[in-house]
Protein backbone atom coordinates (compact mmCIF):
# COMPACT_ATOMS: atom_id res chain seq x y z
CA UNK A 1 0.00 0.00 0.00
CA UNK A 2 2.83 2.37 0.89
CA UNK A 3 4.48 1.79 -2.51
CA UNK A 4 1.23 2.72 -4.26
CA UNK A 5 1.01 5.96 -2.28
CA UNK A 6 4.60 6.82 -3.16
CA UNK A 7 3.96 6.08 -6.84
CA UNK A 8 0.76 8.16 -6.79
CA UNK A 9 2.59 11.06 -5.12
CA UNK A 10 5.40 10.90 -7.68
CA UNK A 11 2.86 10.91 -10.53
CA UNK A 12 1.19 13.99 -9.06
CA UNK A 13 4.49 15.83 -8.81
CA UNK A 14 5.48 14.91 -12.37
CA UNK A 15 2.09 15.82 -13.85
CA UNK A 16 2.02 19.17 -12.06
CA UNK A 17 5.52 19.93 -13.43
CA UNK A 18 4.39 19.04 -16.96
CA UNK A 19 1.41 21.36 -16.60
CA UNK A 20 3.47 24.37 -15.49
CA UNK A 21 1.58 27.42 -16.63
CA UNK A 22 2.73 30.93 -15.82
CA UNK A 23 2.11 34.58 -16.50
CA UNK A 24 5.21 36.14 -14.93
CA UNK A 25 4.87 39.63 -16.39
CA UNK A 26 1.41 40.16 -17.89
CA UNK A 27 -0.54 38.89 -14.91
CA UNK A 28 -3.35 36.48 -15.77
CA UNK A 29 -2.90 36.58 -19.55
CA UNK A 30 -0.66 34.94 -22.15
CA UNK A 31 0.22 31.78 -20.27
CA UNK A 32 3.54 30.15 -21.08
CA UNK A 33 4.65 26.59 -20.52
CA UNK A 34 7.97 25.44 -19.14
CA UNK A 35 10.23 23.76 -21.67
CA UNK A 36 12.85 21.77 -19.76
CA UNK A 37 15.49 21.63 -22.50
CA UNK A 38 15.84 24.00 -25.45
CA UNK A 39 18.44 24.26 -28.17
CA UNK A 40 17.70 27.90 -28.96
CA UNK A 41 16.58 30.22 -26.22
CA UNK A 42 16.27 33.87 -25.32
CA UNK A 43 19.36 35.82 -24.23
CA UNK A 44 18.38 37.64 -21.02
CA UNK A 45 21.32 40.04 -21.44
CA UNK A 46 19.92 41.59 -24.63
CA UNK A 47 17.52 44.54 -24.83
CA UNK A 48 14.30 43.62 -26.66
CA UNK A 49 12.35 46.25 -28.61
CA UNK A 50 9.21 44.70 -30.08
CA UNK A 51 6.20 45.94 -32.02
CA UNK A 52 3.11 43.75 -31.96
CA UNK A 53 1.13 44.63 -35.12
CA UNK A 54 -2.55 43.76 -34.58
CA UNK A 55 -5.15 44.36 -37.27
CA UNK A 56 -7.69 41.57 -36.75
CA UNK A 57 -10.33 41.03 -34.10
CA UNK A 58 -12.56 38.24 -35.38
CA UNK A 59 -14.79 37.66 -32.35
CA UNK A 60 -16.27 40.49 -30.25
CA UNK A 61 -17.23 37.92 -27.58
CA UNK A 62 -13.64 37.05 -26.62
CA UNK A 63 -10.29 38.73 -26.08
CA UNK A 64 -8.32 39.81 -29.11
CA UNK A 65 -5.92 36.99 -30.04
CA UNK A 66 -3.30 39.47 -31.25
CA UNK A 67 -3.22 41.18 -27.85
CA UNK A 68 -3.17 37.81 -26.12
CA UNK A 69 -0.28 36.63 -28.30
CA UNK A 70 1.62 39.83 -27.48
CA UNK A 71 1.08 39.20 -23.77
CA UNK A 72 2.44 35.69 -24.30
CA UNK A 73 5.52 37.12 -26.04
CA UNK A 74 6.14 39.42 -23.07
CA UNK A 75 5.70 36.50 -20.65
CA UNK A 76 8.04 34.24 -22.66
CA UNK A 77 10.80 36.82 -22.43
CA UNK A 78 10.18 37.38 -18.71
CA UNK A 79 10.09 33.62 -18.00
CA UNK A 80 13.46 33.33 -19.78
CA UNK A 81 14.96 35.88 -17.41
CA UNK A 82 14.67 39.10 -19.43
CA UNK A 83 14.12 41.99 -17.04
CA UNK A 84 11.09 44.20 -17.77
CA UNK A 85 13.62 47.06 -17.92
CA UNK A 86 15.17 45.34 -20.95
CA UNK A 87 11.86 45.04 -22.78
CA UNK A 88 10.12 47.75 -24.75
CA UNK A 89 6.90 46.46 -26.26
CA UNK A 90 4.50 48.55 -28.33
CA UNK A 91 1.16 47.20 -29.51
CA UNK A 92 -0.10 48.89 -32.69
CA UNK A 93 -3.79 48.25 -33.34
CA UNK A 94 -5.48 49.18 -36.61
CA UNK A 95 -8.22 48.05 -38.98
CA UNK A 96 -11.04 46.22 -37.12
CA UNK A 97 -8.72 45.52 -34.17
CA UNK A 98 -9.09 49.20 -33.22
CA UNK A 99 -12.51 48.45 -31.73
CA UNK A 100 -10.66 46.33 -29.15
CA UNK A 101 -9.48 49.62 -27.62
CA UNK A 102 -12.84 51.31 -27.07
CA UNK A 103 -14.18 51.70 -23.55
CA UNK A 104 -16.95 49.54 -22.17
CA UNK A 105 -19.72 52.06 -22.86
CA UNK A 106 -18.74 52.41 -26.53
CA UNK A 107 -18.24 48.64 -26.85
CA UNK A 108 -21.71 47.96 -25.45
CA UNK A 109 -23.17 50.45 -27.88
CA UNK A 110 -21.42 48.78 -30.84
CA UNK A 111 -21.66 45.10 -29.88
CA UNK A 112 -24.34 44.95 -27.15
CA UNK A 113 -21.94 43.40 -24.62
CA UNK A 114 -19.07 44.26 -22.29
CA UNK A 115 -15.60 44.68 -23.77
CA UNK A 116 -13.76 41.43 -22.92
CA UNK A 117 -10.38 43.09 -23.60
CA UNK A 118 -10.32 45.64 -20.78
CA UNK A 119 -8.52 43.52 -18.17
CA UNK A 120 -6.00 42.30 -20.77
CA UNK A 121 -5.23 45.84 -21.95
CA UNK A 122 -4.72 47.01 -18.36
CA UNK A 123 -2.49 44.00 -17.58
CA UNK A 124 -0.34 44.76 -20.65
CA UNK A 125 -0.05 48.41 -19.64
CA UNK A 126 0.71 47.48 -16.01
CA UNK A 127 3.52 45.23 -17.31
CA UNK A 128 5.07 48.15 -19.21
CA UNK A 129 3.58 47.57 -22.66
CA UNK A 130 2.49 50.61 -24.65
CA UNK A 131 -0.79 50.36 -26.54
CA UNK A 132 -1.35 52.54 -29.60
CA UNK A 133 -4.15 52.99 -32.10
CA UNK A 134 -4.00 54.09 -35.73
CA UNK A 135 -5.35 57.62 -36.11
CA UNK A 136 -6.37 56.89 -39.70
CA UNK A 137 -8.44 53.93 -38.55
CA UNK A 138 -10.03 56.07 -35.84
CA UNK A 139 -11.11 58.62 -38.45
CA UNK A 140 -12.36 56.01 -40.95
CA UNK A 141 -14.29 54.04 -38.32
CA UNK A 142 -15.66 56.95 -36.31
CA UNK A 143 -13.76 56.19 -33.08
CA UNK A 144 -13.32 59.26 -30.86
CA UNK A 145 -10.41 59.77 -28.47
CA UNK A 146 -12.94 60.04 -25.64
CA UNK A 147 -14.21 56.53 -26.36
CA UNK A 148 -10.76 54.92 -25.94
CA UNK A 149 -9.72 52.98 -22.85
CA UNK A 150 -7.31 54.91 -20.60
CA UNK A 151 -3.66 55.40 -21.60
CA UNK A 152 -4.03 54.36 -25.25
CA UNK A 153 -1.75 56.47 -27.44
CA UNK A 154 -2.90 57.74 -30.84
CA UNK A 155 -0.51 57.60 -33.78
CA UNK A 156 -0.92 59.41 -37.08
CA UNK A 157 -1.23 56.01 -38.75
CA UNK A 158 -0.27 52.42 -37.97
CA UNK A 159 2.10 52.54 -40.94
CA UNK A 160 3.95 55.61 -39.70
CA UNK A 161 4.06 54.34 -36.12
CA UNK A 162 5.50 51.03 -37.26
CA UNK A 163 8.03 52.54 -39.68
CA UNK A 164 9.19 55.05 -37.06
CA UNK A 165 9.62 52.33 -34.44
CA UNK A 166 11.41 50.15 -36.99
CA UNK A 167 13.89 53.00 -37.61
CA UNK A 168 14.43 53.06 -33.82
CA UNK A 169 15.47 49.39 -33.85
CA UNK A 170 12.20 47.65 -33.02
CA UNK A 171 11.43 44.18 -34.38
CA UNK A 172 8.00 43.96 -36.02
CA UNK A 173 5.83 40.95 -35.15
CA UNK A 174 2.47 40.41 -36.87
CA UNK A 175 -0.34 38.95 -34.82
CA UNK A 176 -0.95 35.30 -35.78
CA UNK A 177 -4.34 35.83 -37.44
CA UNK A 178 -2.91 38.02 -40.23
Amino acid sequence: MRNWLLLFGLMLVLSSKAQFNATPLVKGFGQVLEVPSVDYGIDPKLHYKLVIDVMQSPNPDSVNEGLLNGARIMNLHAAAGVSPKKMQVVFVLHNVAAFTLINNEAYKKKYGKDNPNLALIKAIQDAGGRVTICGQTMQKRGISRESLVPNVQVGLAALTTITTLQQQGYTILKSPSQ
